[in-house]
């Protein structure tokens, strides 16, 4: 029902997922945060078990933009729920398209 939702995990998403192309760009994009949210800042090592997704601020159907670790940021789980919530009303890393 949430109005920005494209479909979820699909086939191409899952091929894009694993490749070596992408494994790179997510080893970049934790390595600029230096493992740490770039929203809120926690830190990957906490007692307390955190989640972190690499988001895309461009939206992933833009394949070129798709690996373009400019386009790419590393989000906890709540700061990652925020951005795609309709709280986010400055639209913190969320561009519609290129």
């Amino acid at each position: 029902d949430h109005p920005n939702w494209r479909g979820g995990l699909t086939p191409e998403r899952q091929a894009f997922y694993i490749t070596d192309e992408w494994r790179r760009a997510v080893k970049a994009v934790w390595r600029r945060a230096n493992s740490r949210c770039e929203r809120c800042r926690v830190a990957k090592r906490v007692k307390r078990r955190v989640a972190f997704h690499v988001h895309h601020i461009v939206t992933f159907m833009v394949r070129e933009l798709r690996a373009d670790i400019a386009n790419l940021v590393l989000l906890c789980s709540g700061c990652h729920r925020f951005v795609h919530s309709k709280l986010n009303v400055r639209r913190e890393f969320l561009n519609a398209g290129a």
